[in-house]
């Protein structure tokens, strides 16, 4: 009876949701290779060497790329760039068999500071990213990446860097962000799959770029990033999707860009990211759904150090841990 209760906690603490924190910046390593879930449930693996020859850059470490689970369960992170700038067209997978991240494909254009979503039958796209338009379609169980929807816009109006996407519904996703000029980084547009259309919403009241959001229920929670005039934010915008509406809520414990924001279990998490002060941070902080304030975690990131313009994604532990 002792051993079955012992298993059924295992199992139980296994698929639990964690997120995924791949890559990213910090102050001495500049790109790094390393990898970890947000609770530290167990290792994973650090990026490896990619060569120039299939997409890479000759290096490990990556950062500015992005990380997403495929409706089939492939666990992806591609694009980015490598501690010299240069940009990685390759996608790696993580093979939890093995304990290794192995060549998965190719993309077809530099995504840098891209975003991605995946919808159910249809598959993952990663938009935009530096001076792109355009957006890269990978087809459920598929090797190879398509040409997806183009973003909105000219590349002299808009700029799709430092964005962020999230689903709506399995036929539609919103970006948030997207536009350059004095105001800029406001918009909000949604593109449906069945009318292959975009649809643009009112602009939201603040305009930042660097962000991160999260949805919870029928609220897309969208904080921090940078400010047209490049000063970091701490800001918080709750935009209601039901009503179209949005307000401002209580800011970050600190200002800070290029970091993580997930739903995990029912709780908005944001982690990391830039400083105004150039350097990282490694708190947690949880937005308090009842009083709209952000409250800070006594844990903070596995990596024992500040990063930011990492990657991640939400998961169930037990896609990479095992007993």
């Amino acid at each position: 009876m002792f051993l079955y209760s012992v298993l059924l906690l295992v199992s139980a603490c296994l698929a639990q949701e964690t997120a995924l924190v791949t890559g990213g910046f910090n102050g001495y390593e500049s790109a790094r290779d390393g990898c970890e879930l947000l609770n530290s449930g167990c290792a994973v693996p650090s990026f490896p060497v990619v060569s120039n020859m299939t997409g890479g850059t000759n290096r490990a470490g990556r950062s500015d790329h992005v990380t997403h689970v495929t409706e089939d369960g492939v666990i992806l992170s591609c694009g980015g760039e490598s501690a010299d700038g240069t940009d990685d067209f390759s996608c790696l997978s993580l093979d939890v068999a093995t304990g290794s991240w192995v060549l998965h494909s190719i993309l077809n254009f530099p995504r840098l500071k891209a975003s991605s979503v995946a919808l159910p039958g249809i598959g993952l796209m990663i938009l935009g990213g530096f001076k792109q338009l355009s957006s890269e379609l990978l087809p459920v169980g598929a090797t190879e990446w398509e040409m997806g929807p183009t973003l909105p816009g000219t590349l002299e109006d808009n700029v799709y860097y430092g964005f962020c996407s999230i689903v709506l519904s399995p036929t539609e996703f919103m970006v948030i962000g997207g536009e350059s000029g004095p105001i800029a980084g406001n918009l909000v547009q949604v593109y449906s799959a069945e009318t292959g259309e975009w649809d643009r919403w009112e602009d939201l009241p603040v305009s930042r770029w660097g962000h991160a959001c999260t949805r919870v229920g029928d609220l897309v929670i969208v904080a921090g990033g940078v400010t047209p005039s490049f000063t970091m934010m701490a800001s918080t915008t709750v935009l209601d999707l039901n009503t179209r509406e949005s307000r401002e809520v209580g800011e970050m414990t600190s200002a800070r860009a290029w970091f993580g924001m997930a739903t995990i279990d029912g709780r908005v998490l944001a982690f990391g990211g830039m400083s105004p002060l150039k350097d990282s941070y490694e708190n947690i902080m949880e937005l308090d759904m009842e009083t709209e304030e952000w409250v800070e975690q006594e844990e903070t990131l596995g990596t024992g150090y500040g990063i930011s313009s990492f990657a991640s994604v939400v998961i169930q532990q037990n896609m990479i841990c095992t007993p």
